[in-house]
């Protein structure tokens, strides 16, 4: 169950973020590449296969799978985001473009063991946007690099019905 973090984690000198988090699968089809919604999406999945050594991306293949993220910071990392300090110390704000992300990185992965995956956001510095609901066009203040430990948990959230994390991603790969 989520509660309100005692301390935002902090980004190291190499704009780095380490986060442990639980994660669950959306059992929504796998997707291709071009069925998401926005260019910057595309761009953010693009560069987080490559960072991973994911398989290539074939625009024809559905090769991507929906995930919720979840950790004492934040309840849904997609849509609430999260809330962290950036090198100075400043109170930042990150909506990662990750809701969808290479099957490949996570087909062996068994309910209760745990990957190692980069991926990058941008951030926005909260005292210069406090007034205002972040936008898609919104320029953003900086970049950071996500060190994500993601535990399959697919029995302790929503959707446990549908199995462990290995079982669903089987039936979504087969599919």
């Amino acid at each position: 169950m989520y509660k309100m973090p005692n301390k935002m984690p902090k980004m190291n000198e190499s704009n780095e973020l380490e986060l442990n988090m639980d994660i669950f699968i959306v059992p929504n089809p796998l997707a291709k590449i071009g069925s998401f919604v926005t260019e910057s999406m595309r761009k953010f999945v693009t560069k987080i296969n490559e960072m991973n050594g994911g398989e290539d991306i074939n625009p024809e293949k559905r090769q991507f799978v929906e995930l919720w993220y979840i950790s004492d910071d934040t309840d849904n990392l997609v849509d609430h985001g999260m809330k962290f300090l950036n090198k100075d110390g400043l109170k930042c704000f990150m909506r990662p473009k990750i809701s969808a992300m290479p099957v490949s990185l996570f087909k062996d992965l068994k309910e209760g063991e745990t990957v190692k995956v980069k991926a990058v956001s941008d951030y926005f510095i909260r005292d210069q946007h406090v007034a205002r609901r972040i936008m898609e066009d919104d320029k953003p203040d900086g970049e950071v690099i996500l060190n994500l430990n993601l535990t399959a948990s697919q029995l302790k959230y929503r959707y446990r019905d549908f199995g462990k994390f290995e079982e669903l991603i089987f039936k979504l790969m087969r599919c």
